[in-house]
C-alpha cells in the first residue's frame, strides 16, 4: 500500500521489475526486466493501484509522490485518460500531474483513477462505463474524462491509504471520516454492497458507521472491509470461494468472516490475502498456479483463510497469478506463476508454489497490470 516514509524530501530509492508493454517499469522503455531495476531520482510515496487485474496484461496506471509538498506522478497506460494528464498518451517515465497536497490515489486496473487531498476532497478521472466517475449521470452522458473532476462538494473523505479503495476500473470504495462506507459504479455481483445489483453514478452507502479500513478484490469483483473491532466483511463475486466465508456464492451485502483480529487485506485476482494483528498471514480464493503460496497442488482452491507459515508478515501485492510479501524485517518474498515476464523478481522465469525470498531488504511493495512490481528501498 502506500506508505509515507520520512517528513523531509530526502526520499527514497524506487525499483521495478516485470513486464512492461505500456511502460509501467517507469524506465522510458518496454523492456521486461526479471530482477530489479532502479528508476531515477528520490520518491517519499508509492501509491498501491487499487486492482491489478487486466485481461490483456496491459497494467494499472503507476502513482508516485516526490517532496513534502504532496506533488503525483504518473505513468503507465492511458487509453482512457486515466493518468490524469489531460490526454490519452502513454507515458513510460513519470510525468507530474497538475497541483499540489495530493494524498492518497487509486489507480484502478486500466480504466479509471480517483483520488483526496489533503483537504479531504474527492477527484476522479478516467473511464466511465458504469458511472465509476461518480458525477451522477444517466447512461447516455457517461464520458470519459481525462483530467481530475471533483465528486461532489464534500470534505469528509479520506486522507489516509486504508480507507480508499477500489477496483476492475469500475467500483471506486471510501470510508469517510466518520466511518461511513461509500461505493459507487459497476455492481453486477453486488459490489456495492447496497443489496442490489444495479450500477450507481453517484456514492451510495454500505450499511454501518464503523468501518475502518477497505481492500477490494482485483478483476473478480471481491470486495472487502474491516471494521473498528477488527471484524472482516466480505461481499461480491465469489466463483472460487474468493469471499472466504466456506461456499460459492456471490454476495450483495457484507457478510462476515469468522475472527475478530483481522488488519488489512490485499486482493489478487481470484486469491486473497489477510494479514492479523499477530502478524500472521491468511489466504484463501484460487490456487490455479500456486498463487495462494501454499505449496499445494495446482488448482486446490481454498474457499475459507488457510495460514502461510510465519508470524512477522507485514505487507503484500498481487499480480493475476502471483504475489509479492514483505515482512517486518524488510525481506521480500514472492510466489505463484511469472513465465517469461520475471514477475517474480527471482532471474529466472520458474514458477513457485511457496514464498521465496528476493534479495536485498526493502520499505514497501507495489504492482500493476499482471506482472509488473514495483518497490522502495533506502
Amino acid at each position: 500500500g502506500e506508505v509515507v516514509y520520512n517528513d523531509n524530501s530526502t526520499g527514497y530509492n524506487l525499483w521495478s521489475w516485470g513486464y512492461n508493454s505500456y511502460g509501467t517499469i517507469g524506465l522510458s522503455s518496454r523492456t521486461k526486466y526479471s530482477s530489479p531495476v532502479q528508476l531515477p531520482g528520490s520518491w517519499i510515496k508509492f501509491h498501491q493501484p487499487a486492482s491489478n487485474y487486466n485481461g490483456n496484461s496491459e497494467g494499472a496506471p503507476i502513482f508516485a509522490a516526490k517532496g513534502t509538498s504532496g506533488s503525483l506522478w504518473a505513468w503507465g497506460i492511458n487509453d482512457d485518460g486515466q493518468l490524469g494528464h489531460n490526454n490519452t498518451t502513454h507515458y513510460s517515465s513519470p510525468v507530474q500531474l497538475p497541483g499540489t497536497n495530493w494524498a492518497c490515489v487509486r489507480g484502478m486496473s486500466q480504466d479509471a483513477s480517483f483520488a483526496t487531498k489533503t483537504d479531504g476532497t474527492l477527484w476522479i478521472w478516467g473511464k466511465n462505463a458504469r458511472g465509476q466517475l461518480g458525477q451522477n449521470q444517466g447512461p447516455g452522458q457517461l464520458a470519459a474524462v481525462s483530467s481530475p473532476v471533483q465528486i461532489g462538494s464534500d470534505t469528509t473523505w479520506p486522507t489516509t491509504d486504508d480507507k480508499l479503495g477500489g477496483g476492475a476500473g469500475q467500483t471506486p470504495m471510501a470510508i469517510k471520516t466518520d466511518g461511513t462506507f461509500w461505493a459507487w459504479g459497476y455492481n453486477y455481483s453486488g459490489e456495492l454492497g447496497d443489496n442490489s445489483r444495479v450500477w450507481k453514478s453517484s456514492p451510495v452507502q454500505i450499511p454501518g458507521t464503523n468501518w475502518a479500513k477497505v481492500s477490494r478484490g482485483g478483476g473478480n469483483n471481491t470486495c472487502f472491509g474491516i471494521k473498528t473491532d477488527g471484524t472482516l466483511w466480505a461481499w461480491g463475486y465469489n466463483n472460487s470461494g474468493e469471499l472466504g466465508v466456506n461456499d460459492r456464492a456471490n454476495r450483495s451485502s457484507p457478510t462476515q468472516i469468522p475472527g475478530t483480529s483481522w488488519s488489512h487485506v490485499r486482493h489478487g485476482v481470484a486469491a486473497n490475502y489477510g494479514f492479523r494483528t499477530d502478524g500472521t498471514l491468511w489466504v484463501w480464493g484460487d490456487n490455479g498456479v500456486g498463487n495462494l503460496g501454499l505449496n499445494a497442488p495446482e488448482a486446490s482452491d481454498r474457499s475459507s483463510p488457510t495460514q502461510i507459515p510465519g508470524t512477522n508478515w507485514s505487507d503484500l501485492v498481487s499480480c493475476t497469478n502471483n504475489a509479492l510479501a514483505i515482512k517486518t524485517d524488510g525481506t521480500l518474498w514472492s510466489w505463484g506463476y511469472q513465465g517469461s515476464r520475471g514477475s517474480l523478481g527471482q532471474n529466472n522465469q520458474t514458477n513457485y508454489s511457496s514464498p521465496t525470498q528476493i534479495p536485498g531488504t526493502w520499505l514497501s511493495i507495489s504492482a500493476s497490470g499482471q506482472h509488473t512490481y514495483h518497490a522502495l528501498k533506502s
